[in-house]
């Protein structure tokens, strides 16, 4: 689990989530390293946080527009009442062992969720 706080009047919502989508499988079916319960794709806020609980109003929306471009998203939202860090060894993952996560097609994300007009 990653702790995730922005500034909404500098990175919109949307904007995020895209970026969220776009690096990770959300897909129902995972193979290889990424498959398992502990490993699925989910957004947790904070119960009550008032903003984390908009975030997952819009999060519903972002994913069911990808449902609606016949994107395979399983992705689950649920509120939480705390956020405990991860421990040492989990820290910092990808950096700690020379990886850099990998875009999905970001342009064809932006294509769907991007608002028009």
């Amino acid at each position: 689990m990653v702790e995730v706080v922005y500034n909404p009047n500098q990175l919109s919502t949307t904007a995020l989530l895209t970026e969220f989508f776009a690096l990770h499988d959300a897909t129902v079916d995972r193979s290889g390293p990424d498959g398992g319960g502990q490993y699925r794709s989910a957004i947790f806020h904070l119960a009550d946080d008032p903003h984390a609980v908009e975030l997952a109003t819009v999060a519903q929306s972002v994913k069911q527009r990808l449902l609606t471009a016949g994107m395979d998203v399983a992705t689950q939202i649920a509120s939480i009442t705390a956020f405990y860090p991860a421990d040492s060894r989990h820290q910092q993952y990808c950096s700690a062992r020379g990886m850099s996560p990998k875009k999905r097609d970001l342009a064809r994300f932006r294509e769907i969720l991007t608002p028009k007009g």
